[in-house]
């Protein structure tokens, strides 16, 4: 028995670094997926410099027309800003979009959800929900610890 309490214990650590699949976005909807995913656009140059922060530059397919930082972004297809191109960001085949709460349209965002488009947003008003992004961005693409060594640089 004790042995299986221990083997239970050795473990835990091993499954606390498991991510959930299911997140909750700024706006309270829920987004599940199923891997990370490979093919992300950022809506946002903030969430853009995560990503790339973060070691994900072969996973933005698309950015928008202010992501100049890193140098890298602006290899990256161009898809707007203020008012995001449904059509390009569709032929981008993104299995994930990041949003601004602050730039994203409703009529854009139903489009997305009407194309099936995984969308999360994230609207930060604070250091600390700046931080919370960094670290939910780095679970649901799975570079947790890239991200909370990025936070903790910060």
């Amino acid at each position: 028995m004790k042995r299986r309490q221990q083997g239970i214990l050795t473990g835990m650590p091993f499954m606390a670094n498991v991510a959930p699949r299911t997140f909750v976005d700024d706006l309270g909807r829920k987004l599940y997926l199923a891997n990370p995913p490979k093919r992300i656009v950022s809506l946002a140059p903030s969430v853009t410099e995560i990503l790339f922060a973060i070691g994900l530059n072969e996973e933005i397919v698309g950015v928008t027309e202010f992501c100049d930082f890193p140098p890298e972004a602006l290899t990256k297809p161009k898809v707007g800003y203020a008012t995001p191109n449904l059509e390009l960001i569709v032929g981008l085949q993104p299995q994930l979009v990041l949003a601004p709460r602050s730039f994203l349209r409703a009529d854009l965002l139903n489009k997305l959800e009407q194309l099936k488009i995984p969308t999360f947003i994230l609207d930060a008003h604070t250091v600390e929900d700046i931080f919370a992004h960094i670290q939910l961005l780095g679970r649901m693409v799975g570079h947790s610890e890239e991200a909370n060594a990025q936070a903790a640089l910060m």
